[in-house]
This record gives C-alpha cells, structure tokens and sequence, in this order.
C-alpha cells in the first residue's frame, strides 16, 4: 500500500494521523538533518500501522516534506 504524507519536523508534538482528503500528516520532533526525521518518521508509521520498520519504505521525497510511503 502506498501513502503520501505531510511531514512536519522540528514540531513542539510528535503525531501521525490520518487526513480527511485521504492524506496522512506527520508532526516530527527530530531535525530535518542527517536523515533523523525520515527514521522517526519510520518509526511512527510503524507503530501506526502495526508493521515492522523494515517493511516501510520512503520510496519518494527523501528530502521533502511531501513524501510517499509503501507500507508492506
């Protein structure tokens, strides 16, 4: 399954939630550096979705606030 979320790092909250147009949102504590925000994004997509984090994967936007993910 692919998804497409909006993340939003160095957040004062730490949040995964799903959007009402289909969309999920991403409120990261970690910095945008040195690949911290996409792992802590892993991270709660994993606990959001009950599957491990070796079977998520940011297949596009490694470096933008829009990415797509592939939760298998």
């Amino acid at each position: 399954m692919k998804i497409t979320v909006t993340v939003h790092a160095n957040s004062s909250k730490q949040d995964f939630s799903h959007c009402d147009n289909g969309e999920f949102v991403a409120y990261l504590r970690s910095k945008p550096v040195d690949n911290e925000a996409n792992a802590e994004l892993i991270e709660l997509a994993s606990e959001y979705f009950d599957r491990p984090k070796s079977l998520i994967k940011i297949i596009i936007g490694h470096n933008n606030k829009k990415k797509v993910l592939d939760i298998g």
